[in-house]
């Protein structure tokens, strides 16, 4: 695995980053946590200004046709800097998937979503099948000129603010995307709270008008990949967080002193730290060997689930180790540090149970050893 970008993911990675250190440092983070949308709409707009909410879309369909590598990149960027965007739920899920299923007559849509002027949510997990696209449970019925949805659908983020959602149903022809306006009748939001402040909602189906896109119970194929490439960049996110939150805690252990030297110096402090950077620096390579497998068309089934389980670990371990470094004082609601824990603790469910991501390596193992 290469892990030299090319000049243009190079370029796309430092103004990523320097837009978010001037935007969304860690006050403006906590300022856009606690407002009504859960994010800064103004930021949002700046990524559709500078086409990168494009990136998850292919060229030939209105969009950017940014690599998986170029999604890991943005990804990685908002880990480190713990910044609140719907660049999950929003433009690597619903944005992406609005490109692959939407026909001819779905394209002002998206033009308006990747200007960031749409505000979209992806709907996918529900009670007994939280992360998996094959166990929809979502009803969907033909009613005259439309469709209408009955069931439930869970942790939809930023939904609050959302003005559409795409979500999955199953209807008798299979997994199919329906597109549903946030205000339609028959359709409940139920604000959730998120130890990362990231505004979810419960979704609650009664009847409520649906549009499908694309072919009925043709669903998976495409949404099986966009989710895969989401995971992989929601995997880079969590390794940013990981070593931002590393970076933060060694600045402190620097600072600190006991017994007339800094708390750095002491063996335990020092092993603890090493072991953080591998943790973080495997996260990382983890991350990115899956984008590079998937942008080369690779068999990627293995390394995708070995991401997920590997940066989930890390981003939890090593926040939690930071927070033991700095002796509890990173809990403080005016520390950084609790931005990156939150975050990490939160993200850990979109990419399945721990039992799930295990699972999925052991099916994966199986696969190539057959």
């Amino acid at each position: 695995m290469n892990l030299e970008f090319t000049p243009s993911q190079s370029s796309l990675r430092d103004e990523v980053r320097a837009l978010l250190e001037q935007r969304c440092d860690s006050q403006a983070a906590r300022r856009a946590e606690a407002g009504e949308p859960g994010y800064d709409p103004e930021l949002w707009a700046e990524f559709g200004r500078r086409g990168w909410l494009g990136l998850p879309v292919p060229s030939a369909r209105g969009g950017a046709g940014g690599s998986c590598v170029e999604l890991a990149l943005v990804g990685e960027e908002l880990g480190r800097a713990a910044c609140p965007l719907p660049w999950q739920t929003g433009a690597l899920q619903a944005g992406a998937a609005l490109g692959a299923l939407g026909g001819a007559s779905e394209r002002t849509r998206l033009a308006a979503a990747l200007r960031g002027e749409l505000r979209l949510s992806f709907a996918l997990a529900e009670p007994d099948s939280p992360v998996d696209p094959a166990g929809v449970r979502l009803e969907a019925a033909p009613s005259a000129d439309r469709w209408e949805l009955r069931g439930v659908k869970r942790f939809v983020g930023f939904a609050h603010s959302a003005e559409a959602f795409l979500a999955l149903a199953r209807s008798a022809a299979g997994v199919g995307l329906f597109w549903v306006e946030a205000g339609a009748p028959g359709l409940e939001r139920v604000r959730l709270d998120s130890i990362a402040a990231d505004a979810p909602c419960e979704l609650r189906f009664d009847g409520a008008p649906a549009e499908l896109l694309g072919a009925d119970g043709g669903a998976l194929p495409e949404i099986g990949t966009l989710l895969d490439r989401a995971a992989v960049a929601l995997c880079a996110e969590l390794a940013g967080g990981a070593r931002a939150a590393l970076d933060y805690a060694l600045d402190y252990v620097r600072r600190r002193q006991q017994f007339g030297r800094a708390i750095g110096s002491f063996q335990a402090i020092r092993h603890r730290a090493a072991d953080m950077l591998m943790q973080a620096d495997a996260a990382r390579c983890a991350a990115y060997e899956a984008a590079t497998r998937l942008d080369a068309g690779l068999p990627a089934e293995l390394h995708v689930a070995m991401a997920q389980v590997t940066c989930t670990h890390a981003a939890q371990r090593v926040t939690a180790a930071a927070h033991q470094m700095m002796g509890g004082v990173g809990f403080y609601a005016d520390r950084d540090l609790q931005l990156w824990y939150r975050r990490a603790r939160a993200a850990a469910p979109l990419l399945g149970a721990e039992g799930q991501r295990l699972e999925r390596v052991a099916k994966a193992l199986e696969l190539e050893a057959g």
